[in-house]
């Protein structure tokens, strides 16, 4: 397993990966001519015409997000109460002018987030009972389980990205922490189990920040100089990184991220949905409108 970083791509498509995470991406048929080549639900001024070309191309060959029978770009036309695809789009529309990420790895992520992978899949059984979350712990609307890895550079970026938005909208959103320690990564899995150690004093955020904040410089002993650091009785701390409850709870997440087929980290789940898009704020406040535009949206 390995971890990589490819700038603009991981924009999109970022975290640390298995090596066999990747797979060819599904091939479309193809298509004579778009079925619309204007969207008068969106702001598309900006375009220049290779931008716009593109654009008609990617939302005539993918699938309206409220799983209408229809194409992206046929829930975009006047009249539609597919919410969800004109946040969507006009998401998309905007990254496409700012050039942000290449169109293709763009496409790429998109086709993923509409499709049976993200958006459209049917919602995952998640055991989230005893993990650590944050936020609205009652009744969020919007639910966050993220599986992640400590040594995992990415997991430690959309940490913080995380962390802001239940700081800045705290009744809104409920963040859920699982571990998924990626063979490769030698010190995950202990620093997972020192997570949940400290949980058992109530201070599982409090080594969840210590740990990432000191990433390249997982030992033991640090492990230990953490527990010290955030007040916790530290011989209880030792002896709950060996205790079975600990261990186990660590374990079943693995095995349930296996279940679930997760590939890499971090792996994030809108209220139980997979999500394929940007690591970041904006990332994630599009998918949360688009969870809320999913109550009532129509096809009709």
């Amino acid at each position: 397993m390995d971890c990589r970083l490819f700038a603009l791509i991981l924009f999109v498509l970022g975290g640390c990966t298995t090596k066999d995470a990747e797979s060819a991406p599904e091939k479309k048929p193809a298509k004579v001519a778009p079925q619309f080549v204007q969207f008068p639900t969106l702001r598309l001024q900006g375009m220049n015409p290779k931008q716009m070309q593109d654009f008609v191309k990617i939302m005539n060959e993918e699938t309206c997000p409220c799983d209408c029978p229809k194409t992206f770009a046929g829930c975009l036309q006047e009249g539609s109460k597919c919410k969800p695809a004109i946040i969507l789009g006009q998401w998309i529309a905007d990254r496409m002018q700012e050039e942000a990420v290449p169109t293709d790895i763009l496409a790429e992520a998109l086709a993923k987030d509409v499709g049976s992978e993200g958006f459209k899949s049917q919602v995952k059984s998640i055991d989230i009972k005893g993990y650590a979350s944050k936020g609205n712990k009652k009744n969020a609307p919007i639910t966050i389980v993220e599986y992640a890895d400590f040594q995992c550079t990415h997991c430690k970026d959309t940490a913080k990205e995380l962390a802001l938005l239940v700081q800045e909208e705290p009744t809104k959103y409920r963040v859920i922490f699982k571990h998924f320690p990626l063979e490769g990564h030698p010190m995950a899995r202990a620093a997972a189990i020192a997570a949940e150690a400290a949980a058992q004093q109530g201070k599982f955020w409090e080594m969840h920040d210590a740990i990432f904040a000191a990433q390249t410089q997982m030992t033991e002993d640090l492990f230990a100089k953490h527990a010290k650091a955030i007040g916790l009785d530290v011989k209880r701390f030792e002896r709950d990184r060996k205790s079975a409850a600990v261990i186990d709870r660590v374990e079943r997440s693995i095995k349930e991220g296996k279940a679930l087929e997760i590939k890499g980290t971090p792996a994030l789940y809108f209220n139980g949905r997979p999500y394929h898009l940007a690591l970041n704020q904006g990332g994630f406040r599009l998918r949360a409108e688009m969870e809320e535009g999913r109550q009532t949206a129509s096809c009709n």
